[in-house]
């Protein structure tokens, strides 16, 4: 197990530090309230790349408990390569999009909310616009 763990801290860490979460902060920062918003934007992305961590460490550990690696499990990393090439390609053929992206529009007059945190979405959906702690406020 600890050996697990030395191998997955640092692929967090590395998460944890990339440049993609600095953009909303940044944004966040220019809200009506922004300490909240990116407080709660704050404590959403860790525990989200707490649980995904923690997910993917309890998955290696039970797929290094089997003597040989499952069928499944190599099927599963091919479908997942083959997904992202695929969505690769489709961003690729599309081309840049036209104006302000609609997640940088609603990240504007974002209010915290902490049933529903955005640090989620951006780290285990990708888009965070379709979290509803981020629309645009009513009125």
């Amino acid at each position: 197990m600890d050996a697990v763990i030395a191998e997955v801290v640092p692929l967090a860490l590395g998460i944890a530090l990339s440049p993609v979460p600095v953009v909303p902060a940044i944004f966040l920062l220019f809200t009506p309230r922004p300490r909240a918003a990116a407080g709660m934007f704050l404590a959403g992305w860790v525990s989200g790349i707490l649980a995904v961590a923690s997910a993917l460490a309890a998955l290696a550990v039970y797929i290094e408990a089997q003597e040989e690696t499952p069928t499944w499990a190599s099927w599963t990393n091919a479908g997942l390569g083959t997904v992202l090439l695929l969505a690769a390609a489709r961003q690729w053929r599309s081309g840049p999009a036209e104006g302000t992206p609609a997640w940088m529009r609603t990240l504007t007059d974002a209010t915290p909310r902490p049933p529903r945190p955005c640090g989620w979405g951006w780290c285990c959906r990708g888009s965070i616009r379709r979290w509803s702690c981020c629309r645009r406020p009513p009125g």
